[in-house]
Order: structure tokens, then C-alpha cells, then sequence
């Protein structure tokens, strides 16, 4: 079965749009910066930050987990899924071809643990900070 991904609401389109927008290679693994051309990157290989970032910021709340499979690349594709597998939302779709199967998804939310007031996985850390720098700045203008 081949979900569709999720419509958001208008606050949370907000933040994945957010998300998207503050993607940089910084935030990719050392092994993708060495395999993509940075210059034609926009949300190739941030499909983790990204997730685990609209995770925190607003999926959460409505009853997403971070969801994983294994590519044909040898890589991991990840997104976010309802635990009944109806509803997906996926912050680089580009990078999967579509329709996606999504409800084929593993859950793991291991990288959502926090150890104090920050989250296991550095880059998506430094990603959620950003956002909620940006959408601060964007709220002022």
C-alpha cells in the first residue's frame, strides 16, 4: 500500500519550510559531503536532520515518529510516519522517488532521546536551533 503524504496545517507548513530552508552541507555526514556536489545540494542527504528536526518542532504532537528503510544505493531514507502507517510526511521527498513506500517504514525513535536539554544527534541539534533562530527573526520582520 502506498500512503500519500501528509497535508499540512498552515503552522506546521511553517515549520517544515523552515526545516527545508535552513538545510546546509554542514549538517550532512562526512561521507555525503565527500559524495555530493555541494553546490547542487538543496535537500539531498539531510533526509535524518530533517526528519528528526520537524520531529521535535511540530510532528510529535500530532502522532509522527521517525520513520527508516534501507535504499537501493546502500544508503537509509528517512521520514516521518503515523504509527498506523496512514500518514507520512517526508521533509526531502525529492530525493525518494514517488510514490514512496512509506508504510514499508522501520520506527526508531532512539535519536529522539534527550540528554539534558539537547538531543543525541548533534547535527540535528544545530538544525533545530537554527529554525527556531530563523522563525524568531521571521516573527520580528
Amino acid at each position: 500500500m502506498k500512503i500519500p503524504l501528509n497535508r499540512l496545517s498552515p503552522e506546521d507548513q511553517i515549520f517544515f519550510d523552515a526545516v527545508r530552508s535552513c538545510l546546509s552541507p554542514d549538517l550532512l555526514t562526512t561521507e555525503l559531503q565527500r559524495l555530493h556536489d555541494l553546490k547542487d545540494l538543496n535537500v539531498k542527504g539531510h533526509c535524518f536532520v530533517a526528519t528528526h528536526a520537524c520531529f521535535h518542532l511540530f510532528a510529535k504532537d500530532r502522532g509522527f515518529q521517525p520513520n527508516w528503510c534501507n535504499t537501493a544505493d546502500g544508503g537509509t531514507h528517512w521520514w516521518l510516519c503515523k504509527e498506523d502507517k496512514t500518514e507520512a510526511i517526508d521533509p526531502t521527498y525529492e530525493q525518494a522517488q514517488q510514490p514512496f513506500p512509506y508504510d514499508e517504514g522501520k520506527s526508531c525513535n532512539v535519536y529522539t532521546i534527550r540528554k539534558g536539554s539537547k538531543f543525541i544527534d548533534k547535527r540535528s541539534n544545530i538544525l533545530i536551533n537554527r529554525v527556531q533562530t530563523y522563525l524568531n527573526i521571521l516573527s520580528k520582520e
